[in-house]
């Protein structure tokens, strides 16, 4: 039986350019949606449409804005697809 040790130094994200985002660049992603993010009673929000623009603009998958958006506390509302309301 063999046994594997793999040791992370760093997260890299990749764009869908394929360019390196360290993890910093999370930091840029929550910055940006914090920019667009609205008060609504409390909670804070940014459109589906948005998202997509922020994911366009940044050149990153919207998987990313979704997973900033997670990590920032903030809801997607008016989802494209109907998803969220």
């Amino acid at each position: 039986m063999l046994l594997y040790s793999i040791a992370i130094k760093e997260v890299k994200w990749v764009t869908l350019a394929g360019k390196e985002m360290k993890g910093t660049f999370m930091d840029e992603i929550i910055k940006k949606i914090n920019e667009k993010s609205v008060n609504d009673n409390g909670v804070m929000k940014i459109s589906c449409q948005t998202a997509f623009q922020i994911a366009e603009d940044l050149n990153i998958a919207i998987l990313k804005v979704g997973q900033a958006c997670n990590k920032a506390k903030i809801k997607i509302s008016s989802c494209q697809l109907g998803c969220f309301k």
